[in-house]
């Protein structure tokens, strides 16, 4: 959360999320939003929480979707195109000039052969219009999240086998204990 707020108040952009694979779920599920001026609007504005949101990987129209699937950076002038279909094209319009998004980029999440999810940023000028600074950085960021992603999904495996290290244990010393009990205490 901490690291999209920082890119989008730091680089001066409207919005940012970060949106990942649900592995047991075919679909992608948003994992991060900043809280900016741009996402108030949109929450006021709207019926649904974007924080709440899973996007099924069926859904192709979806460009979200569309860039998990392809890996490759995507960008569109119409939030309908990401909002789809949470949002009605009448909705997501409004919800555009409400806030004054005028493109949205949207940026694969990978880590070695292992396609993670997608991040993006909204902005308000044109894609064309951003420095090459901004974009150099943007597709650092892609890089800096798909390792920062992998290892945090490696510290929450080994923290689950070391929960059941622990119980496997324990049931260890119980059984040890028993079967020393038993040895000692005569046969009748």
């Amino acid at each position: 959360q901490k690291f999209i707020d920082v890119i989008v108040k730091d680089l001066g952009f409207l919005f940012g999320a970060v949106v990942l694979k649900d592995k047991k779920l075919k679909s992608l599920e948003v994992i991060s939003l900043t809280r900016s001026k741009a996402y108030r609007i949109a929450l006021k504005n709207m019926d649904i929480d974007l924080s709440k949101q899973e996007i099924p990987l069926s859904n192709n129209e979806n460009l979200i979707v569309s860039t998990y699937k392809s890996r490759k950076k995507q960008t569109t002038h119409s939030i309908y195109d990401v909002l789809r279909p949470m949002v009605s094209q009448e909705m997501a319009k409004k919800l555009q000039e409400d806030t004054g998004i005028k493109s949205v980029i949207i940026f694969p999440i990978a880590f070695g052969d292992r396609q993670l999810g997608t991040f993006m940023v909204w902005l308000d000028r044109n894609i064309v219009d951003l420095s090459q600074y901004e974009k150099r950085t943007l597709e650092r960021i892609s890089v800096v999240f798909g390792v920062a992603i992998d290892r945090l999904m490696l510290y929450r495996d080994l923290q689950r086998v070391n929960i059941r290290l622990k119980e496997i244990d324990e049931q260890k010393d119980e059984f040890i204990s028993m079967a020393a009990h038993e040895l000692r205490a005569p046969m009748t």
